[in-house]
């Protein structure tokens, strides 16, 4: 899909992906999906490879590392521009974030600034429930000739 998308891309032409970051699974699989853990050979499965067939009981998913995205991204000649972590330092605790913003906006308002400052981070990117990419094709006079 991404050589896909490579391909189909204008030189110079940015393309943005987001994909669901295996981490964020991982750290909140003990609260929310502990009976995936019990499954040994699935828990393995997700957490080493990324691979989940049976998501929400149904589904076939891959949960993406970062650095995994990136290198499917560079394979395909695109130039990674930005990564992002879509939740940033909220992915975890939805609950307190919604508290924050309707009973304390003035926290909130702080709150994000650091949200929207942090949510490139490495560490944030990494552990955020969906990952983006923004990348960039090469420019016509970068491309290899077909």
């Amino acid at each position: 899909a991404v050589d896909e998308l490579a391909r189909v891309t204008r030189p110079g032409g940015l393309v943005a992906i987001s994909v669901m970051g295996r981490l964020a699974v991982v750290i909140e699989a003990p609260a929310n999906w502990p009976q995936e853990i019990a499954a040994q050979t699935s828990w393995r499965r997700l957490w080493r490879d990324g691979e989940d067939e049976r998501f929400v009981a149904k589904f076939y998913c891959h949960f993406f590392l970062a650095e995994e995205l990136e290198a499917l991204l560079e394979a395909a000649g695109l130039e990674v521009l930005q990564r992002v972590g879509l939740e940033g330092i909220g992915s975890h605790d939805w609950d307190a974030i919604n508290r924050l913003a309707t009973e304390e906006p003035t926290s909130y308002r702080h709150w994000l600034e650091a949200h929207l400052a942090l949510a490139v981070h490495p560490a944030i990117v990494a552990t955020s429930g969906h990952i983006l990419m923004i990348a960039r094709k090469g420019h016509v006079d970068e491309q290899s000739p077909d």
